[in-house]
């Protein structure tokens, strides 16, 4: 395991020296928390705790002969793993350092000094900073943020004109003060819709602002997360139907990957798959939708009947609803659709589901992955998945059920992942690795095929 301090405090971004210590003794264990559970839940700020035994005074806030003096008092950090199959560093996680504490062993040392410092470092990602972020009204010298609101507007609004959905979200970063050189934190591409003109208050946050354009798109399936280099991303609808599709249009800023995995049996099989350690599955009632009603903001009265899609034929009702999108209608490449309207568009959000979740499907509850020794005949997919699996990435699973079939080379996407690090071997880490994932659904009825 590696572990990078930045030097300086500023806005989240690439441009940072970093001081890089990969002391096995000194790092006791990193902890990382990201993404979501499933498809319909809300990406939250992901973490990272890092324990160190320090036993030199380095942590030390107030040792000014530290080499990391000054470096850790919310200042950006960075983990990495390394790879020792291929022999290389992988980034895992990046953020910002949120607290810092300190436990002291009382015993006193031959110097006269504690034997031991217990330093945990907590850390949050770039949600954290979009999340308590405020919007601010435009306040004529150059300051504030938005576009310049339409006259008589009240005051202190915050106003952003209508837009396809990726300008929107850069609009967003960028009055966020994340920064546009090369992108350099932020992947934004592939967004289907135009949103409508939205109006926000003083002290609304950004991330809030964020989460209503990626919404807009399609709740749950336009992703909108921080990715293992710590950038703000956010894929259009399509990166989920289509991935190999839109990874190649991406111009190599989406590095999609497919990874494959199993138990004993297929992995003996097929050696490109990674070990399954643990492993769960069930199908459960309460994800189902058979009825579904999704409409956009401003929507008439009289045409909210018409935005349900109801494929329950008389049975038990398993419903949604995405009411109030600020989605004006389908965008593909900057030009919207002749008749392609917000209540064309989001109808077929609404057809979506009940198309492909009216029935119980299988989920996997629990998959987990672990460390093996790098001269295992397992060791090249298994290291290559515990180091390279992403979010947004896919996870192929091949697994026997006692007597039956099990789940046989089904895909499913990758929504978060629970890693924990621990010192191990000179040459390699004690690594496990908890996937989130849904399941990969293809649009074999062509909803979407408009978009582009």
């Amino acid at each position: 395991m590696s572990i990078g301090f930045a030097d300086d405090e500023l806005t989240p971004n690439d441009d940072v020296a970093w001081t890089v210590i990969d002391d096995v003794v000194r790092v006791a264990q990193i902890e990382i928390h990201d993404g979501r559970q499933t498809e319909f839940d809300e990406t939250e700020t992901g973490s990272a705790t890092i324990a160190i035994h320090d036993r030199t005074g380095d942590f030390d806030p107030n040792n000014v002969g530290s080499p990391y003096f000054g470096q850790l008092d919310s200042r950006p950090i960075a983990v990495a793993l390394w790879n020792p199959v291929d022999l290389e560093w992988v980034p895992q996680w990046r953020g910002t350092i949120d607290d810092l504490q300190y436990v002291i062993e009382p015993v006193i040392g031959p110097d006269g000094k504690p034997i031991l410092a217990n330093v945990q470092i907590e850390c949050v990602d770039i949600f954290d900073y979009l999340g308590t972020a405020e919007m601010a009204p435009l306040d004529g010298l150059g300051g504030g943020d938005g576009d310049t609101p339409p006259p008589d507007s009240d005051v202190g609004l915050i106003f952003y004109e209508d837009a396809n959905v990726d300008d929107r979200i850069n609009a967003l970063l960028t009055d966020a003060r994340i920064p546009t050189a090369s992108l350099a934190m932020r992947v934004v591409f592939s967004g289907n819709v135009k949103v409508l003109e939205s109006k926000y208050d003083t002290g609304d946050t950004f991330l809030s602002a964020l989460r209503e354009a990626a919404d807009a798109e399609f709740p749950g399936l336009a992703a909108l997360y921080v990715d293992s280099l710590g950038r703000v991303v956010f894929h259009g609808r399509q990166a989920r139907l289509d991935p190999f599709g839109v990874a190649a249009d991406a111009g190599g800023s989406w590095d999609f990957t497919r990874w494959k995995a199993g138990d004993g049996p297929a992995v003996q099989a097929d050696s490109t798959r990674a070990q399954i350690r643990e492993f769960a599955y069930a199908r459960s009632r309460s994800r189902r939708i058979n009825r579904a009603t999704c409409y956009p903001e401003f929507t008439a009265d009289v045409d909210i009947p018409g935005q349900t899609v109801d494929v329950s034929a008389g049975g038990p009702i398993y419903s949604r609803s995405d009411t109030d999108l600020i989605n004006d209608g389908h965008q593909a490449n900057g030009a919207p659709a002749a008749s392609d309207t917000g209540l064309d568009d989001t109808l077929k959000i609404a057809t979506f589901w009940t198309t492909y979740y009216s029935e119980a499907l299988t989920r996997i509850e629990r998959v987990t992955f672990k460390s093996v020794r790098p001269t295992d005949p397992r060791a090249a997919a298994t290291w290559g998945l515990l180091t390279g699996a992403s979010i947004s990435d896919q996870l192929n699973v091949s697994v026997g059920y006692p007597g039956g079939t099990g789940i046989q080379d089904t895909n499913y996407y990758i929504e978060g992942r629970d890693m924990t690090i621990t010192p191990l071997d000179p040459d390699f880490d004690m690594v496990e690795l908890t996937l989130n994932v849904s399941p990969a659904i293809v649009d074999t009825e062509g909803i979407f095929d408009g978009d582009g």
